[in-house]
C-alpha cells in the first residue's frame, strides 16, 4: 500500500511540474504574439484611436508579463517543496488521504486527475493548508464546522 502511495505521490509531482510548465509556455507564446503584434501595428491616421490600442496592447503584454512572472515563481516553490523528505507529520510535500480525498499540499494549482483519482492541489497558505500543518494519521482537524480525519500522509 505505501509503495502504491509513493508512486501516486510521484505520479502527482510530476503532474504539477508539467501543468506549471505548459502555463508557463503558454504565457511566453501569448506574449511573444503580442510583441509581433504591436511591432506590426503601423501608425494610422486615426490618431486617437492607434494610441489607445497600443496602450492597450501594452497593458496586455505588462499583465502576460505578470503572468509568467507569477508562474516562474510558483515553479520555483514547487522545486523547493518536490526536494523534501516525506514525513507521518503534514508538512509542505505531504500527499494526504483524508475524508475529503486526495490532497498535496504544496502551491495552489486546483484539481488535477491521476487515472481515476481525483488529487487536490492546495497551498499550505490556504485555510485547510494551515489547519491541516503539522498534523498525523488519525488526527481529525474542523473546517466549516465538518470534522475532517487524515487516513494517510505520505
Amino acid at each position: 500500500m505505501k509503495e502504491s502511495i509513493e508512486k501516486l505521490k510521484e505520479q502527482v509531482k510530476s503532474a504539477c511540474l508539467g501543468l506549471l510548465k505548459h502555463r508557463i509556455d503558454s504565457f511566453l507564446a501569448d506574449e511573444k504574439s503580442a510583441k509581433a503584434s504591436a511591432e506590426s501595428d503601423t501608425k494610422s491616421s486615426a490618431g486617437d484611436k492607434h494610441e489607445t490600442a497600443r496602450e492597450m496592447m501594452q497593458q496586455e503584454r505588462e499583465m502576460i508579463g505578470k503572468r509568467i512572472s507569477e508562474a516562474e515563481k510558483q515553479l520555483g516553490e514547487l522545486m523547493k517543496i518536490i526536494e523534501t523528505d516525506s514525513s507521518n507529520t503534514i508538512q509542505a510535500g505531504s500527499l494526504i488521504y483524508c475524508t475529503l480525498g486526495w490532497m498535496y499540499l504544496s502551491i495552489s494549482l486546483g484539481s488535477i486527475m491521476i487515472d481515476d483519482l481525483k488529487v487536490n492541489i492546495v497551498s499550505m497558505d490556504s485555510p485547510v493548508g494551515k489547519l491541516l500543518k503539522g498534523k498525523n494519521i488519525g488526527d481529525t482537524i474542523e473546517l466549516n464546522g465538518k470534522g475532517i480525519t487524515i487516513e494517510s500522509v505520505c
